[in-house]
């Protein structure tokens, strides 16, 4: 399955489907907000000085560290 690495930034204007967590700490509090796997995540916009992501999940608009989304495997 072709997973978005923590190498590889997700892309503004995108949408990806949220596949699971590479850590079960942050999984926790992200599912306890909404964002689960199997779920599909919109990339709004990145931070102009990078750092954080606008996303949305089922129109609940987010604002998640870049520390946090490399944390969250994607599939395209």
């Amino acid at each position: 399955m072709p997973y978005i690495c923590p190498e590889m930034q997700p892309e503004a204007d995108h949408s990806y489907k949220i596949m699971g967590f590479t850590d079960l700490d942050l999984g926790a509090r992200l599912i306890s907000i909404g964002i689960y796997p199997g779920k599909i995540i919109e990339i709004k916009r990145e931070a102009w000085m990078g750092g954080a992501y606008y996303v949305s999940v089922d129109g609940i608009h987010y604002a998640l560290r870049e520390q946090e989304m490399n944390k969250i495997l994607l599939e395209p």
